[in-house]
C-alpha cells in the first residue's frame, strides 16, 4: 500500500508538468487567434464600403477568414465554459456578430462593438492569466 502511494506521489508532479506544457501550447495558440482576428477586423468598415462600391473581393475574404477563426474559436476553445480561453471563444462569435451587423448597417451595431470590444479584452486576459477551473473535483475521505 505504501509503495502505491508512493507511486502515485511521484506521478503527480509528472502529470501537472504535462498539463503545463498544454496550457503554454493553448496560450500561444490563443495569441495567434487572438493576432489573426484583429488582423481581420480591421479590414471591416474598408470592405464594407469597398462592397457597396461594387467591388465584393475584400468582403468575400473576410468572410472566409471569419468563418475560418469562428470554426478554430470552437474547435480549439468552446465551449465556453469550459476552457481557461472563454473569453477567445466569445470573441470568435463576437467578431462574427460585427461582422455581419457592419455589413447590414444594423441599428444595434454600438452594441455588437461593444460586445466585440468585451470579448476582445476578455481574450487578451484569458492569453495572460489563463484560469484553469476544474469543476469536476470532488473530496474524497481516506481516512477509513
Amino acid at each position: 500500500m505504501k509503495k502505491l502511494i508512493f507511486i502515485l506521489l511521484a506521478a503527480i508532479p509528472l502529470i501537472s508538468h504535462a498539463a503545463n506544457e498544454g496550457l503554454a501550447e493553448k496560450q500561444k495558440i490563443a495569441q495567434q487567434f487572438y493576432t489573426k482576428i484583429n488582423y481581420v477586423m480591421g479590414g471591416i468598415e474598408k470592405a464594407r464600403d469597398e462592397y457597396h462600391e461594387g467591388k465584393p473581393a475584400m468582403w468575400k475574404a473576410i468572410n472566409t477568414d471569419i468563418k475560418a477563426l469562428v470554426s478554430e474559436s470552437d474547435t480549439q476553445f468552446g465551449p465556453a465554459f469550459s476552457t481557461p480561453f472563454q473569453g477567445c471563444f466569445k470573441l470568435g462569435h463576437s467578431a462574427q456578430d460585427l461582422w455581419v451587423d457592419t455589413m447590414t448597417n444594423s441599428k444595434k451595431l454600438d452594441l455588437t462593438q461593444d460586445e466585440y470590444e468585451t470579448a476582445k479584452r476578455e481574450c487578451k486576459q484569458n492569453i495572460i492569466h489563463p484560469e484553469i477551473k476544474n469543476d469536476n473535483v470532488a473530496v474524497i475521505d481516506l481516512s477509513n
